[in-house]
């Protein structure tokens, strides 16, 4: 868990940096066919953060040894979304540290035993 907190809690960070720009990349690709290729190399490239990360928390053995990388990558890639990071903090108002421990919570809930 420690190791979730500790990346959790970098990502808050750069959430809080990059989420406006993420954010206008995402929805303006729909008006914007030049930001559809940005858009899709974010997410390819976020899918392979999250295999290394993946990897690399599964070599600890602190996962559920019923997951295997395909799940844990989705996972990670689903709860690290900028999407979270945007309902739960621009639109609700929670704070860095209210979401980095919500965050750390639900990926400890869903990968370690």
């Amino acid at each position: 868990q420690h190791k979730i907190a500790m990346f959790v809690a970098g990502l808050a960070e750069r959430h809080a940096r990059s989420a406006g720009v993420h954010i206008l990349i995402r929805d303006g690709r729909h008006v914007d066919d030049a930001l559809t290729a940005v858009w899709t190399k974010v997410n390819e490239e976020g899918l392979v953060g999250m295999t290394v990360l993946g990897q690399h928390l599964l070599a600890t053995g602190q996962l559920r040894t019923s997951l295997d990388l395909d799940e844990v990558r989705d996972v990670l890639w689903n709860y690290l979304a900028i999407d979270h990071y945007e309902r739960l903090v621009m639109a609700r108002g929670w704070d860095q540290a209210r979401y980095a421990g919500w965050l750390t919570d639900a990926l400890t809930r869903a990968l370690c035993p």
